[in-house]
This record gives structure tokens, C-alpha cells and sequence, in this order.
């Protein structure tokens, strides 16, 4: 199976981002890095600052995909 470069967001919780990378592995995806959320912005949790740190750690990683949890 091809791995795919992803970036996880997900809460700051040990248990949650350990679930969501065993979650992701399995289909595919390689987590190259992962943020946390502690509040939650926009329709997807994510506001307009947490999303430009996401764009420039994508572009820095070769990630394609960020996956949300």
C-alpha cells in the first residue's frame, strides 16, 4: 500500500492522538506531525491561525493530507 503523508490535529490528550494515529496508519497514512486543538474555531475546530501553521508544516513536511480528529 502507497504511504501518504499526513498531519493529524487532534486534542491534547495522549489516549485521542494515539487512537487517531492507529486509525490512520492502517489505511495509509504515515503522521508526519501532529497539532493540538484546545479550543474549538470555525466549522471544522480549526480557526485562521491554526490553519496557516498547517499550510507551512505541510509544505515543510511534503504532507498532502490533514486529517482531523
Amino acid at each position: 500500500m502507497l504511504e501518504k503523508r499526513a498531519i493529524l490535529v487532534t486534542y491534547p490528550d495522549t489516549f485521542a492522538k494515539q487512537e487517531a494515529i492507529g486509525l490512520a496508519e492502517p489505511v495509509g497514512f504515515k503522521v508526519t506531525n501532529s497539532r493540538r486543538v484546545t479550543q474549538n474555531h470555525g466549522k471544522f475546530g480549526v480557526g485562521s491561525v491554526k490553519t496557516e501553521e498547517l499550510k507551512q508544516i505541510a509544505d515543510e513536511t511534503n504532507s498532502a493530507d490533514i486529517i482531523v480528529d
